[in-house]
């Protein structure tokens, strides 16, 4: 029981005896200053008891203990760490094997289509040889192609 109780019970008699005093000696004033007495001792009694159940109710929740709590969100927080560790290595090794495979088709690609340059280039000196004439008599009508082409555009 806190003081607002206390105080409030006191002023609640209190009133209680004022108000009898009153009805007895057929006094109004004193009669009503004794009801308001006692109700407001009655409330101040009820917001003292407000106050300690709060007051209960804040001990109780200071006093639960958050140590299980905080262990498992560190060990939740760790998992969750860890999972991006692996899920980071197993993405970057993925994109490792992806760049590597590109590479080497890359290169193959390369290698392909240089040997067939080579080829090409081989086989049209070989025909500019047999037939100089004819390469000559192309390489007019390409040439005047591309100069009509450029004088359109």
């Amino acid at each position: 029981m806190n003081s607002d109780q206390v105080e409030g019970n006191v002023r609640s008699a209190i009133g209680q005896a004022k108000q009898a005093v009153g009805d007895g000696f057929n006094n109004p004033s004193l009669s009503r200053q004794g009801a308001y007495d006692n109700i407001a001792g009655k409330v101040q009694s009820a917001a003292g008891g407000a106050a300690d159940a709060l007051q209960s109710g804040v001990d109780a929740v200071a006093n639960i203990d958050l140590t299980g709590l905080r262990d498992e969100v560190a060990k939740l927080s760790k998992s969750v760490a860890d999972m991006l560790q692996k899920q980071a290595a197993t993405t970057r090794d993925q994109v490792v094997d992806a760049v590597s495979s590109v590479s080497e088709t890359l290169s193959d690609a390369a290698s392909v289509a240089k040997e067939k340059f080579v080829s090409v280039e081989a086989d049209l000196e070989e025909r500019i040889k047999g037939n100089p004439m004819m390469a000559v008599g192309i390489a007019v009508v390409v040439g005047v192609l591309i100069g009509k082409i450029v004088k359109i555009t």
